[in-house]
């Protein structure tokens, strides 16, 4: 082998290895651009996830609240039908004509004893107690749906 042989063989290797090497360079960097933008996607994502339960949590957080405001506003409102039959029995309270002779029509003045006619009025203060009870439990749960439904639409 000559020594232009030999110089050309070199020349020739080399100009191989700096094709192959500037070959793998390119594919390299282009696949640390792919994972960097990979990278980036992922964070946005993951942004985009603790953005949504930190909605989802302020909301149950609310939510939360207004279902302890309607148990609070209906543990209440167990004692309401006591206090309203006590009332009428004492005398504060009095029901309007057409309620307190709702359940007496059905008895004939002429044949209704002393004693239906007491029970009759114990009976209607008992269930205008249950009634009122009755209307202010479906009042809190209208209030706390209302206030979901407000809750809901605010975003």
């Amino acid at each position: 082998m000559t020594r232009l042989q030999i110089i050309l063989a070199v020349w020739l290797l080399s100009l191989l290895a700096s094709f192959w090497a500037g070959r793998e360079w390119r594919d390299r960097s282009c696949e640390l651009a792919e994972a960097k933008d990979h990278i980036e996607q992922s964070l946005g994502m993951v942004k985009a996830v603790e953005q949504a339960r930190s909605v989802e949590r302020q909301q149950n957080e609310r939510l939360h609240e207004i279902g302890t405001a309607y148990e609070a506003k209906r543990s209440e409102n167990e004692s309401l039908p006591s206090t309203v039959v006590g009332a009428i029995r004492d005398g504060s309270l009095q029901l309007r004509d057409d309620l307190a002779t709702c359940h007496t029509q059905l008895l004939s003045e002429a044949t209704a004893s002393a004693i239906q006619r007491n029970e009759a009025a114990q009976l209607r203060a008992e269930v205008a107690g249950a009634l009122v009870q009755v209307g202010a439990d479906a009042d809190a749960q209208v209030r706390a749906c209302q206030a979901v439904v407000i809750e809901d639409r605010k975003e």
